[in-house]
């Protein structure tokens, strides 16, 4: 059986091709100025969580915080994030959504619900909760102990050879 057969591995496969795809035909995103795929993650996950360091948003999109670094300096130059004090720690301050970050956003997200709509209407519901469902198990995998002890017997024990 190739891999290309087993079933994950199809989902992991067309996965990373539809990402691809959706950085292509969002890019630029809708609604003003030009917004790469990590600063839109960037903005979305600021929106939806609120002030964040620099390394607490690397690891919750599982990136280096060397990545999330760029995006939030890039972010802060155009005016859309700033920099908050941090009482808990005074080297790493947070990082938060301004007005004009907000505004951005909304722009970009109100042409994408009209376009998620019209998209929508191609496919069952049922078929798209169900997706929406087995992504979000597989994420909570990867974050649970199972995943960890599997990466630890097949990539980090590999590394160290």
């Amino acid at each position: 059986m190739s891999l290309y057969e087993i079933p994950l591995y199809r989902v992991f496969w067309r996965t990373r091709r539809l990402f691809q795809r959706l950085g292509a035909e969002f890019q630029p995103v809708p609604g003003g100025a030009p917004l790469s795929p990590p600063q839109r993650a960037v903005l979305e996950f600021l929106d939806r969580e609120d002030h964040q360091t620099v390394p607490e948003l690397a690891r919750s999109r599982s990136v280096s915080r060397q990545h999330i670094q760029v995006s939030v300096n890039e972010l802060v130059d155009r005016g859309w994030l700033e920099t908050v004090p941090n009482p808990a720690h005074r080297r790493s301050p947070l990082i938060a959504l301004t007005q004009a970050g907000r505004e951005r956003l909304a722009n970009a997200q109100a042409i994408e619900e009209i376009m998620v709509h019209e998209i929508s209407r191609h496919f069952p519901p049922e078929d798209l909760v169900t997706t929406a469902r087995t992504l979000g198990k597989l994420e909570d995998f990867f974050n649970s102990a199972a995943w960890q002890e599997i990466r630890q017997r097949h990539i980090d024990e590999g590394v160290s050879q």
